[in-house]
């Protein structure tokens, strides 16, 4: 058998050409398919090459593998995606380009007109058809808010001008003749604050300036009517129902002066009579005295009158009257009856001058040291202490400032004083003197229209009432004040003086004569019953020296709780770092320590009440002069020097407790006194914690009087700006803080008034960062992308 090999290798490239031809048609087959479908998937294009290619690898190698058709597959998603994307970007560019358009143009319009309606037309007009109503909630939001905002900056250069030229409440009537009354919602109520603060701040110096002209036109009336003649001019923001209140405050204060003038005089004059008395009363046999026998005639007690009155500051130049003379006549007459009786009687009318003398001095608080000698600088200390924050330390580089502090300190003990001798309320006693201004400092911080140290009656007053209408406090000026107020059917002092400011110009002075008249016959009752309670000196002895006994076991009651001393922990509250607790630990502390020194004194009283009682029995000639008492006698003569003891015991012990409440108090002011803000004593590194420790005891404050101080309400203020002022005017009023406001915020670094503000924010739950339109937003946004 013969082979054709030409013809069989021909068969073999014939079958190669046909199969290279059908694996190149294969391949632009499977490219034409890829291109008519290119988001076939994987699966897809494999069959579609099984197809192409059946089962020849030949023909199915000319096209991708598996893995490349996957991976082919992959990256078309990702471009179809990265177009999709794309294009949504360009669609949302151009939507808020589209928005900026139109919230442009509807602040345009609403700024011109003031009409939200006519602001939307005019954009749903324009852009009708590219946007839908969600847009249009948008757009009127920041278009209203745009338009305000231009408005505040160019009205905020307006407001400040008319701030500088004097605030008239002209110009505000201009500015809604002016501007659109829309965009004036903001700034109406701020010029009317502005407006009030002022014409309350004319009103304040007004009545101070009042109150001081008034007090001198007593002697000057001229002073008077060149106030009365100026006054419009000098204060033109007032209404006429404020200038009624400043004249009567006017009239009242001369009142008061003149009223002051005259009694000085009737003092003096009773001073003048007093001398005379003693004088008359001097010799023992009145018929010898020869006082009594020669101011038997009008002229001579005329004469002698004149003589003492030149003598007298007060009375100098001045005449006595025909009742003058008539009331000495009738002392000398008297002296020239009086004989002397039993040696009972002589001794009871000693005891009873001496208790009277207790009655002199009563407007002049009496500090002593251990030796019963004055004690000046006792004094000063307990009056610095209390009015500390009425009167706080000051810049002593500020020569000025100082004096006019000092001065106005000084004026307020002189007024006090003064006010205590119009109503006839003694102060000799120190821990009277001292209760009673504190008691009266405490209600003048807590009401702050007297914070700025002017003494004002009516807190006096207050102070007094509260003081002596404490039932517990049986001190026989305290039973006699009670009882005083219950003669003239009265129920406070306060109501005295209510009527006395009403009209009713007889009050006051039936009010000091039922007071003193109480006061005698409260001492003539004790003094007829002075010898009817113990018959003898023995049982005066028995009675002595239980009560001696008692004394330590009763002041150690009083001073301790659980048998821990009451101020033994005292130091380490005052040190402990400011908290709420450790503020309202201070001010239990406070509580406690003061209930406890009120009750010691008490004791002191009592010691000083059996030390004089030994004393007059000792004195009566009966007692005194019986040989079968003698041991009796040196026995209580004892005891007088164990009372005395016990006194110093008692004494110190109330000093130490007093100490104690001043140091408290003073730990509990220190850290609402001390400024913060524009303080340059504070280094950078330490305003964080003073910033803190501020805030933690103003925070202290408002909660505790939360009704009065406006806590509870607070958040029912609409806006986050409304609720920070709130902050900033309590702590100006609370913490003494010059906060500058919004105007000076623009030229002063606020940074630590801003943070005292928050950190007492956090302090009291109060949400200062969220404005009321943010939270409508972001709810609209809300239900707007639920929607979506």
């Amino acid at each position: 058998m013969v082979l054709n090999l030409g013809a069989f290798y021909q068969g073999v490239n014939e079958n190669d050409a046909r199969e290279r031809a059908k694996r190149k048609e294969n391949a632009a087959l499977y490219n034409e398919f890829i291109r008519l479908n290119p988001d076939a998937s994987a699966k897809q294009r494999e069959a579609y090459a099984t197809e192409l290619g059946g089962n020849s690898p030949f023909l199915r190698a000319a096209m991708p593998t598996a893995d490349v058709m996957k991976s082919n597959v992959a990256r078309r998603q990702q471009q179809v995606a990265a177009a999709s994307q794309a294009k949504k970007y360009k669609a949302l560019q151009q939507k808020i380009s589209l928005m900026n358009d139109a919230t442009t143009m509807f602040g345009n319009v609403y700024s011109s007109t003031g009409d939200l309606e006519q602001a939307n037309k005019a954009v749903t007009d324009m852009f009708s058809g590219y946007l839908d109503g969600n847009d249009m909630l948008g757009i009127s939001a920041a278009g209203t808010k745009k338009a305000q905002q231009d408005f505040d900056k160019d009205f905020a250069t307006t407001y400040d001008l008319w701030q500088k030229q004097g605030s008239q409440a002209s110009a505000v009537e201009t500015w809604n003749k002016t501007y659109n009354p829309t965009f004036l919602k903001k700034w109406i109520p701020v010029a009317t604050s502005e407006l009030n603060r002022l014409e309350q701040q004319q009103l304040i110096k007004a009545n101070t300036e009042a109150g001081n002209i008034g007090a001198s036109s007593a002697a000057d009336p001229s002073l008077k009517e060149n106030f009365v003649k100026n006054f419009k001019t000098k204060y033109p923001r007032l209404s006429e129902e404020q200038i009624g209140e400043v004249m009567l405050t006017l009239d009242n204060r001369e009142a008061q002066a003149t009223k002051k003038i005259n009694n000085d005089i009737s003092m003096a004059k009773q001073g003048v009579k007093n001398l005379l008395a003693a004088t008359l009363e001097d010799d023992p046999n009145y018929s010898n005295n020869m006082e009594v026998n020669a101011l038997q005639t009008e002229a001579a007690v005329t004469d002698k009158l004149k003589t003492l009155f030149n003598a007298n500051e007060v009375l100098v130049g001045k005449e006595p009257t025909t009742d003058d003379v008539k009331e000495v006549l009738d002392m000398v007459e008297k002296s020239l009856k009086a004989q002397i009786k039993i040696d009972d009687t002589k001794e009871a009318a000693k005891l009873k001058i001496l208790a009277e003398q207790q009655e002199v001095d009563r407007f002049s608080p009496r500090f002593e040291d251990n030796n019963g000698n004055l004690d000046v600088k006792q004094q000063n200390d307990v009056e610095d202490n209390i009015l500390t924050q009425l009167f706080p330390d000051v810049d002593t580089k500020n020569e000025e400032n100082t004096i006019a502090k000092k001065m106005a300190k000084d004026k307020f003990l002189k007024d006090f004083r003064v006010a205590s001798e119009n109503w006839d309320i003694s102060i000799k006693d120190p821990a009277v003197y001292g209760s009673i201004m504190q008691k009266m400092v405490d209600l003048i911080m807590d009401d702050n229209n007297g914070a700025d140290g002017t003494f004002q009656d009516y807190f006096f007053i207050k102070a007094v009432n509260d003081y002596y209408s404490n039932t517990s406090l049986n001190t026989p000026e305290a039973v006699a004040f009670r009882s005083g107020l219950q003669s003239l059917g009265l129920d406070s002092l306060e109501q005295a003086q209510q009527l006395a400011e009403e009209g009713d110009t007889e009050i006051q002075l039936k009010w000091e004569e039922t007071f003193k008249k109480v006061r005698e016959d409260f001492r003539n009752k004790a003094f007829e019953n002075f010898d009817k309670k113990i018959f003898n000196l023995q049982n005066l002895d028995e009675k002595a020296d239980e009560f001696i006994t008692e004394v330590p076991d009763r002041v150690e009651t009083l001073i301790t709780k659980d048998g821990v001393n009451l101020i033994a922990n005292v130091e380490e509250l005052i040190n402990a770092p400011v908290s709420e607790n450790g503020l309202k630990n201070l001010e239990l502390k406070n509580t406690e320590v003061t209930a406890s020194l009120k009750k010691v004194v008490n004791i002191g009283r009592e010691v000083e009440d059996q030390i004089s009682q030994i004393k007059s029995y000792l004195a009566l000639p009966r007692f005194d002069q019986d040989p079968s008492l003698a041991d009796t006698r040196a026995s209580l003569e004892n005891k007088l020097k164990q009372l005395e003891a016990g006194k110093g015991f008692v004494l110190n012990e109330a000093q130490q407790l007093k100490n104690a409440i001043m140091k408290i108090r003073s730990a509990s002011k220190k850290v609402v006194e001390t400024k913060v803000i524009d303080n340059n004593n504070l280094n950078p590194e330490n305003i964080p914690d003073a910033v803190k420790d501020k805030a933690t005891a103003i925070a202290f404050i408002l909660k505790k009087n939360a009704e009065n101080s406006g806590l509870n309400d607070v958040h029912n203020l609409k806006t986050s700006e409304e609720r920070k002022e709130w902050i900033k005017d309590k702590l100006e009023i609370v913490g003494g803080e010059d906060t500058a406001g919004w105007i000076g915020g623009i030229f002063t670094d606020t940074s630590t008034e801003d943070a005292l503000i928050r950190s007492v924010a956090e302090q009291l739950n109060i949400d200062i960062d969220t404005p009321s339109w943010s939270k409508g937003s972001q709810g609209r946004n809300k239900g707007r992308n639920n929607r979506q």
